[in-house]
Formats: C-alpha cells, sequence, structure tokens
C-alpha cells in the first residue's frame, strides 16, 4: 500500500511539473482491452464479479499513441469500478470508434460501467481533484489514496482527450474517456517518439 501511495504521489508530481512525456508507438486497441482485462481479472474473481467486454464499429483496430498510458487510464477505471463494486457485482468494459473530424485521426470511446455504490452529484465535481475521498467512512470502508482519479484526468487531458462521469448513489457509475489517436497500417510500424 506504502509503495503504491508512493508510485502515485510521485506520478502526480511528475504530471503536474509537466516532466511526463507521450510516446507514440503502433499498438492494437482489440489486444490493449484484453491485456488490462486480464491484468484486473484476479482481483474480479476473488469478488466473484463478472466482466463483459463490447467492442463496437471498430474500423481502425491498429492506431498511434501511448500504449502505456491508455492501460493506466484503463485499470485505474477498472480498479476503482471492482474497488467500488459488491462481491458477484457487474462491470463492462467497451470500446466504441465514433466519427472523427479529423482525416487519418480516429475517434475512440473507451467506457467503464458498474453497478457499485455510485456517488453523489456533489462529489462528482470534486473526483479528479488530488486526495479527493467522498467521505471518512468511504476511505475507511474501501481504502485508497484520492490520487488515481486525479492521475487519470491529467493523462487523459495530456493526450488532448475529455472524461465523462455519470453516477448515482447506489446505482452505479459510469466513466467515458474520448481519446483521438492517429490510425496506424499495423502494430508493427516502426516507433515514434514525440
Amino acid at each position: 500500500h506504502l509503495r503504491d501511495l508512493i508510485n502515485k504521489v510521485l506520478d502526480m508530481s511528475k504530471i503536474e511539473s509537466g516532466n511526463v512525456g507521450l510516446s507514440e508507438d503502433a499498438f492494437c486497441l482489440k489486444e490493449l482491452v484484453e491485456e488490462v482485462s486480464l491484468i484486473v481479472k484476479p482481483d474480479m474473481d476473488s469478488k466473484g464479479q463478472e466482466l463483459s467486454i463490447r467492442l463496437k464499429d471498430i474500423d481502425h483496430h491498429a492506431v498511434y499513441g501511448d500504449a502505456v498510458r491508455v492501460k493506466q487510464i484503463l485499470i485505474n477505471l477498472l480498479s476503482n469500478a471492482v474497488k467500488y463494486t459488491s462481491d458477484r457485482g457487474h462491470i463492462a468494459v467497451s470500446l466504441e470508434e465514433k466519427l472523427s473530424s479529423e482525416s487519418g485521426v480516429g475517434c475512440f470511446e473507451f467506457v467503464v460501467e458498474d453497478d457499485g455504490i455510485g456517488m453523489a452529484p456533489e462529489f462528482i465535481n470534486r473526483i479528479f481533484r488530488p486526495f479527493e475521498q467522498e467521505s471518512i467512512e468511504t476511505t475507511k470502508r474501501y481504502g485508497g489514496t484520492g490520487l488515481g482519479m486525479a492521475i487519470t484526468d491529467h493523462i487523459v487531458r495530456l493526450m488532448g482527450g475529455e472524461i465523462v462521469v455519470e453516477s448515482e448513489p447506489g446505482k452505479g457509475s459510469d466513466f467515458s474517456v474520448y481519446l483521438h489517436l492517429p490510425e496506424a497500417e499495423a502494430p508493427e510500424q516502426t516507433a515514434k517518439v514525440k
């Protein structure tokens, strides 16, 4: 737990000081979503939770971008979903390619949904602030540092994207991330660095 806290504080410090660079490598979106799902599966299995994965209208599976940072975004969102969803609850991750106004650049919507405890409307307005927690009771019961969502929001914005949250107490939460990623011919293409 201490190592996780230190890593998040260091990550937050790097982001706030502008010392985080983004790589631009070719990678496969479908493989990335599957890989992230496998990473969180052991935690889900321990709680008897069900995960569904949906891919919709993906015309460009190969894109350029920072695969490590996209994974970090999804892992943070899925880890929160697992944490705040009860045993035998349901979590869904979906990826959809939206219409893009820019030629050669795909618009992708990643959505993580759960039927967990949800959040009060007033907390949604604060969720991306560093060290924010909904309540002392929530922190005592579920733990956490209050940094995961702040880091996620910073990374999304660093990538020129947007994150949108919808939630209702007792009903669950939906996190939608919109990223614009250049299309690639094949994931094996030579890596580029910005």
